[in-house]
């Protein structure tokens, strides 16, 4: 196992947070309105019991499903190695080899053209440019350190490489 020679957490803005806690919290109350509908009181009165159970079902379903595409797909940590950035999510990583990178630098906003976009800031950003392919964008806690880091590494890395 490669040693890792930095790690960082994901910055995740205010904003973000309130949209991802919103959409479960829309699909649990959803769910909660169609059980309540289909087995005490009858909230709606148009819908069959049985319409309201399924509907119930599958705000539920979708409310955990929602919850583990987050936990799939949403970055949780950022690694530097010796030659490449590791993007970690839950269940996934995405590796950034040192010998594809072009540039990087930090930058703001949201991203426009061409991005693999596993930012979820729009202050703390780094964009990193590929020789070949998307560009992309990652948002660690201690920007400013995880650059430092990655300037290290980076020149570390290109000394040791032949000529």
């Amino acid at each position: 196992m490669e040693p890792v020679l930095f790690e960082d957490d994901v910055k995740y803005d205010l904003w973000l947070k309130f949209i991802l806690v919103v959409s479960i919290v829309v699909l649990i109350a959803l769910g909660i309105m169609f059980s309540v509908d289909a087995y005490s009181r009858d909230i709606l009165p148009e819908e069959p019991v049985e319409d309201s159970k399924i509907g119930a079902i599958i705000m539920f379903a979708a409310a955990v499903f929602v919850l583990l595409v987050y936990g799939a797909v949403l970055p949780r940590k950022l690694f530097i190695y010796r030659d490449k950035i590791r993007i970690k999510s839950s269940l996934f990583f995405y590796n950034i080899l040192f010998l594809k990178i072009e540039s990087y630098s930090k930058t703001k906003g949201l991203p426009m053209g061409n991005y693999l976009s596993s930012s979820t800031s729009l202050k703390n950003q780094i964009e990193i440019v590929r020789k070949r392919g998307l560009k992309i964008r990652i948002s660690p806690c201690r920007l400013n350190l995880f650059l430092e880091e990655l300037n290290r590494a980076v020149e570390d890395w290109e000394e040791y490489q032949p000529r």
